[in-house]
């Protein structure tokens, strides 16, 4: 299911119905969130990459493809998160 679905219930008049929305929203958005972490996990675990280094612009990359691969991952998975996070209802 996709929030998107889901938003039009928001504007919905009943406070139980907004309630209830948002509620699935939530979940749903920390699934994702939680799926997101845990390909971080497989791809630091996999590669042994200790991903924390390459959080700094300075830190130079490695040559090895399969590495620069797993990077470019962990780079999407992180602006998944932030994409969901940034949705995520407070």
């Amino acid at each position: 299911m996709q929030v998107e679905v889901l938003k039009p219930g928001l504007r919905d008049d009943s406070a139980d119905v907004r309630r209830t929305v948002q509620t699935y929203i939530v979940e749903l958005l920390d699934e994702g969130i939680d799926f997101y972490e845990q390909m971080l996990d497989t791809l630091d675990t996999a590669y042994r990459l200790d991903l924390d280094t390459y959080y700094d612009v300075l830190e130079p990359r490695p040559a090895d493809k399969h590495v620069r691969c797993a990077l470019m991952s962990a780079q999407k998975c992180l602006l998944c998160l932030v994409s969901s996070l940034e949705d995520r209802p407070v």
